[in-house]
């Protein structure tokens, strides 16, 4: 990917290539993004950009492994991830606009979205899953326990993330407990508009009857208050990201014991495995893309080719 390969316009010259900044910037206010993070793209795109003129080098004469090699020296790996998804964008722009080949552009795209690292995405085999299954099934002791289980519960059964359990309501897990549908909402942008982003995914029983067990303690609470929150004082402050990795983490290693001692085991796991689910299900590509919400069919297929690999090395 050293030898890039211009467009030529009519005449057999290649085409002038945009200036790198505003064009990476142009693209950005297209994508769904919430405002926040879109100011963090910014500034990782316009770092990248003068590293790019240091190197006098322009939008169609860097190769994707300069794009690669920035993201490799950020100290955040969600900033490096970000760098290479939007250069990744960049060049299919560059392909439609006519300023570099199609097929350069698509074996650019090709080795950015390689993973950073050869690390897999981390799955629960089956067995595991069937423990896991047990221990949320039990009888919770205390309004603390049957938050986490709820929480844990709609990750393996419902593959909530992180950022949808955090922007759970009260009047949003009092539904679901009632209904087998359950919705999720998180703030995004739409063409440079503020908007939110709804997904609705079935639940089975087991969610449910987790979700019942939590409900019993919401009562009093205002719809809008988040319902995963902490207990008392701390109850209108939602959970945060690193609490509810510690709460999965403490319910895995009690479930599995020793066979959880992998560290990269958590929130995502379990949405990966709920995915995985479907995917042994047989379960139509569309509605595992509706359910997950994906918007590109290349995530669909770089995940089950990951899941491929590790049923291949389960036997």
């Amino acid at each position: 990917m050293n030898n890039y390969s211009p467009a030529l316009d009519g005449r057999g010259k290649p085409t002038l290539p945009p200036s790198a900044k505003k064009y990476g910037q142009a693209i950005l206010s297209t994508l769904p993004m919430s405002p926040a993070s879109l100011r963090i793209t910014f500034f990782i795109w316009n770092k990248a950009c003068v590293k790019l003129e240091e190197n006098r080098l322009t939008l169609q004469t860097a190769p994707a492994s300069f794009w690669r090699d920035c993201a490799l020296s950020m100290s955040k790996k969600e900033h490096a991830l970000r760098l290479l998804g939007l250069a990744s964008s960049v060049y299919s722009a560059l392909a439609a606009d006519g300023y570099v080949d199609r097929d350069y552009a698509q074996a650019a795209r090709a080795l950015l979205d390689e993973p950073l690292s050869n690390a897999p995405p981390a799955f629960l085999s089956e067995e595991q899953a069937v423990k896991l299954d047990a221990l949320l099934r039990s009888t919770a002791e205390d309004d603390l326990r049957r938050r986490d289980k709820a929480m844990v519960a709609l990750c393996l059964y419902a593959g909530a993330s992180p950022a949808e359990l955090i922007r759970m309501t009260v009047s949003c897990v009092s539904a679901a407990a009632h209904h087998h549908l359950v919705t999720f909402t998180v703030p995004t942008t739409f063409c440079g508009k503020a908007a939110m982003h709804r997904r609705t995914t079935p639940i089975d029983d087991r969610a449910q009857v987790a979700l019942v067990a939590f409900t019993t303690q919401l009562a009093g609470r205002a719809p809008q208050d988040p319902a995963f929150a902490g207990l008392d004082r701390s109850r209108l402050k939602p959970i945060d990201r690193t609490r509810l990795y510690v709460v999965v983490r403490k319910l895995l290693l009690e479930a599995l014991g020793d066979s959880a001692e992998e560290r990269r085991q958590g929130p995502q796991t379990l949405r990966n495995t709920w995915c995985a689910r479907m995917l042994r299900a047989g379960i139509p590509v569309d509605t595992i893309m509706q359910r997950m919400g994906w918007a590109d069919i290349a995530t669909f297929y770089r995940f089950r080719a990951a899941w491929a690999k590790f049923e291949a090395r389960c036997g």
